[in-house]
């Protein structure tokens, strides 16, 4: 489980969905390994960053996910 504080107040599903398209390597014991990286499998843009479209703030749009994660910081 990634232990989020969701700054940006995410609805939960969008963060699941999120989570669902990342490939996340763990330990033996059943915990994260944060040596390794998590790999993304949803959608790149034509600049091959991975990207994910949501309704946020009532409007849709897409957002990189490496901004979705930071924005979960």
């Amino acid at each position: 489980m990634i232990v989020n504080y969701n700054v940006l107040n995410y609805p939960q599903n969008d963060i699941d969905r999120f989570w669902s398209k990342v490939n996340i390597e763990y330990n033996v014991d059943g915990t994260v390994n944060f040596n390794e990286c998590m790999i993304w499998n949803g959608f790149t843009d034509r600049n091959g960053y991975g990207s994910l479209g949501m309704n946020y703030k009532d409007k849709y749009q897409t957002i990189r996910a490496h901004r979705f994660v930071y924005g979960m910081l």
